[in-house]
């Protein structure tokens, strides 16, 4: 059966409006989501933590790099070393950091982390099994430094570290430590 000419011309004219509707909708959301892009990133560039510390063992000989280990370098590259992937303590369990005098002139700053309860707990546990083994520092992802597990710590919520960083990023890693703890941690600040 053949339609007549004037119901072609109608259903024609339908499929064309309905491509109108479509293209005028998406003209009146493009503006809309863009939008709501920008503001998504707005707030993915506020929720970018810098300075993060963390601490990490290193990989015996046995373990070779995989799934369990992986390689860190310095900031320059030039030093580059094997650790185990998951870290001892991070800025995650580090509510505040200062930086501690030690009295010796032109040494490398010192700075005092303090841990919250996990931290506390992972750091307890590291003292006990692994005394005297040296530990990775890693400030946002590259190799700083190492330093070695005490054999009796003065406390169990602190770590005293010691390593070659400039006065001006032992400052702002202690400047932006409470910052970062807090958006690790949302859920305590609310």
């Amino acid at each position: 059966m053949m339609s007549s000419p004037i119901t072609s011309l109608s259903s024609r004219a339908a499929g064309r409006l309905g491509a109108c509707v479509r293209w005028a909708l998406l003209g009146a959301m493009l503006p809309a989501l863009t939008g709501c892009l920008y503001l998504l990133a707005e707030h993915k560039k506020n929720d970018v933590c810098v300075y993060t510390v963390a601490f990490h063992q290193f990989a015996r000989g046995d373990l070779a790099q995989g799934n369990a280990t992986r390689i860190a370098s310095s900031a320059d590259g030039h030093k580059r070393v094997c650790i185990r992937r998951i870290p001892i303590v991070t800025s995650r369990q580090i509510p505040k950091a200062t930086l501690v005098d030690t009295g010796e002139e032109g040494g490398y700053p010192t700075i005092r982390f303090s841990l919250d309860h996990h931290g506390e707990l992972s750091w307890m546990q590291v003292c006990r099994q692994m005394p005297g083994d040296a530990v990775a520092v890693l400030v946002d992802g590259f190799y700083y430094g190492a330093f070695r597990v005490p054999h009796r710590p003065k406390s169990m919520n602190a770590i005293t570290v010691r390593i070659p960083w400039s006065q001006g990023e032992a400052e702002a890693i202690v400047k932006h430590a409470s910052e970062t703890y807090k958006k690790y941690n949302p859920r305590m600040f609310r």
